[in-house]
């Protein structure tokens, strides 16, 4: 794979030496920093030493990468330290916003805890409405989000309390355009599918309804909402072609679209996913203008090294990761598929093949991203290849249509339609039963070791080796995956497993027996969806609500954006009437049955009994489980 490479050989190995400097700590970091500088000095002083023209760049770009991570640190670290753990209320400008949260660059703090235009990640609930370009006055606990919050050292995270919202108090002129542009979106498309527009085409996904997002991520098209090399490929490439074809010619056309790229970073905002695309589609049309072949591979690990320049530490950003193996993955196989297609002699049978090679190229990206998101996800879906056989030209007519609306505006109703239909094939594929697997079942671990080792041996593997490589390490993971699957679900149906989780914040409780999910809320500011994961669930059957208020319709919305329920019971003594409307209506839509308790309810959990409300416990034969204040995973068989 690296062969004739040497500039992604040499930032994969910047990257080795910045993994290093985080996961080692005192005389481990300095005895290995030591090692790799005493081979460094071998190369140099031996005259013949082995391999020396490979070893010496990879050795001192080790180096480089653990020095430089940790001057990075040194300087920036010392920022804001001194923070960790206090409380304070904070002003400050929001500059970004997701379905979790926002960050927002401090203005003015109480006690100086924080230095003037540090950035602070707050973690809310779904009540306030905040957009970029807020100015808002937050009462906050900070806390350090270590390097998996990968801006380490250069920002805290936070929660807490808003207290106040000033709307568009710090717009910028292209804060303003965005709301300019998402304001027509919302006009010209139905409410069905305004949201997924807006993140389609400017990267506003706020708007995005939480069970519809959950849809798109149990069907495996969620990559769809995210604006990477996909959008701006259809964009770009559609904007090349249309300069190519009139008298400007290769050059002047390849600089022009450079000039888009750029500002099309800037107009999205440069996220890793869309830096990466960036890149790489500056370096086509830099290739074309300037007649040299372009390597998409080197492209790609170029992208990588000038991200990790910027801050080291966003290579511990989730979307990056996925961002970068999906399209490693796709680099690696497509000429292998290529070349295989070409081979087909019957013309007939070469365009079915071609038009089937998408569910391949999906299957080659979820391989690749699988180590990812076996770590960070709770669940994956296994039936994302067929989703994207039929979600990914419906998703590309859309956006072209989408762009054009913005020039020709009745060309709107055909993108609302793409859209719609979209959302329908998300929720279709998603309502399956095994659309979605559980990452924390028995035998993952397994899996996963088989993930990475595949991804090894395809990278490995001359060309013409690939594609039967792929196809035998795919066939591994899939057996891997369905005996863990058929395993663990055989498993559930013999023990009763409760997983508890009280205090911080977090009062809750999962009972799972006999292929059936109770979740039980009992209130507080958050729930933690990978609490039904480990018991092997992707789906809950009876969610109990406690309270019905603001906090109880945060914590509904985030199990809804995370699995599928089939029914909610809802505590008629702690409900707020205006709350409790927006929970029928959210369950109406989604077609989720609802019913309302006085003081207690008990239903069934396969052979067991879950009883919740004034009185919380379990009960399997004649045992009796009292979870309120346990906190682990607890099996009711008498197994541990």
């Amino acid at each position: 794979m690296f062969r004739l490479r040497p500039l992604a050989l040499w930032i994969t190995a910047f990257a080795a030496g910045i993994l290093c400097a985080v996961f080692t700590e005192g005389i481990a970091k300095i005895a290995l920093f030591a090692v790799i500088g005493v081979l460094c000095v071998l190369c140099f002083a031996v005259r013949r030493f082995p391999y020396k023209a490979t070893v010496l760049p990879l050795a001192l770009a080790l180096i480089i990468g653990m020095g430089y991570l940790e001057v990075r640190s040194c300087i920036t670290e010392s920022r804001v330290s001194q923070s960790y753990g206090c409380k304070g209320e904070v002003i400050g400008d929001v500059t970004e916003t997701d379905s979790y949260g926002f960050t927002l660059s401090v203005l003015t703090v109480s006690d100086n805890l924080l230095p003037k235009g540090t950035s602070v990640r707050v973690y809310y609930d779904y009540e306030k409405v905040i957009r970029a370009g807020d100015r808002v006055y937050c009462a906050l606990e900070l806390f350090d989000p270590g390097a998996e919050g990968y801006s380490y050292g250069t920002y805290v995270s936070a929660s807490g309390d808003v207290l106040r919202v000033d709307k568009g108090k710090s717009a910028t002129p292209l804060t303003k355009f965005r709301d300019l542009v998402n304001g027509v979106i919302q006009n010209r498309f139905s409410s069905e599918s305004a949201g997924v527009a807006k993140a389609m085409l400017t990267g506003e996904r706020t708007d995005i309804d939480p069970v519809l997002y959950a849809a798109y991520r149990s069907s495996g098209i969620a990559h769809i909402l995210v604006i990477s090399g996909f959008h701006m490929s259809l964009l770009l490439m559609s904007a090349y072609f249309l300069l190519y074809s009139t008298k400007l010619g290769k050059r002047y056309a390849g600089l022009i679209c450079i000039v888009l790229t750029l500002a099309f970073g800037v107009f999205v905002g440069f996220t890793p996913s869309v830096f990466r695309a960036a890149v790489m589609c500056i370096a086509v049309f830099a290739g074309g203008s300037f007649n040299y072949k372009n390597d998409s591979f080197t492209s790609l690990f170029t992208a990588l090294g000038l991200l990790l320049i910027l801050n080291p530490f966003s290579l511990f950003s989730v979307g990056l990761q996925l961002s970068f193996l999906c399209s490693l993955g796709i680099i690696t196989l497509f000429p292998a598929i290529g070349a295989a297609v070409t081979k087909i002699k019957k013309r007939a049978f070469r365009f079915t093949v071609k038009r089937f090679s998408s569910v391949l190229i999906s299957a080659v990206a979820a391989l690749f991203s699988f180590p990812v998101v076996c770590y960070s996800f709770g669940a994956f879906s296994v039936i994302s290849p067929v989703t994207n056989l039929f979600a990914i030209p419906v998703s590309s007519i859309g956006t072209v249509f989408g762009y054009l609306s913005f020039i020709l505006p009745p060309v709107s109703h055909l993108a609302d339609i793409c859209f719609r239909l979209l959302n329908k094939i998300a929720v279709f594929f998603a309502s399956f039963e095994f659309a979605a697997v559980s990452t924390k079942t028995a035998g993952m671990k397994t899996t996963l070791v088989i993930a990475v080792i595949s991804v090894i041996i395809i990278g490995s593997v001359k060309l013409k080796h690939r594609l039967p490589s792929f196809a035998f390490c795919a066939a591994c993971l899939a057996l891997c995956i369905v005996t863990s699957v058929g395993a663990n679900a055989y498993a559930d149906r013999t023990r009763l497993t409760v997983n508890s989780r009280f205090g911080k914040g977090c009062y809750q409780f999962v009972s799972s027996s006999g292929g059936e999910c109770v979740f039980t809320d009992m209130g507080g500011a958050y729930v933690v969806t990978d609490d039904v994961f480990e018991t092997g669930n992707t789906k809950v059957d009876v969610y109990i609500m406690y309270e019905c208020d603001s906090y109880g319709m945060g914590n509904l919305c985030n199990i809804l954006s995370a699995v599928r329920i089939d029914k909610i019971y809802i505590n008629a003594k702690n409900r707020d009437p205006e709350i409790y409307e927006r929970v029928l209506q959210l369950a109406d839509r989604w077609n989720v049955k609802t019913e309302v308790f006085e003081e207690n309810i008990t239903v069934p959990a396969g052979k067991a009994y879950v009883t919740a409300g004034d009185v919380n416990l379990v009960e399997y034969g004649c045992d009796t489980f009292l979870p309120y204040g346990k906190n682990g995973i607890y099996y009711l068989d008498g197994r541990k």
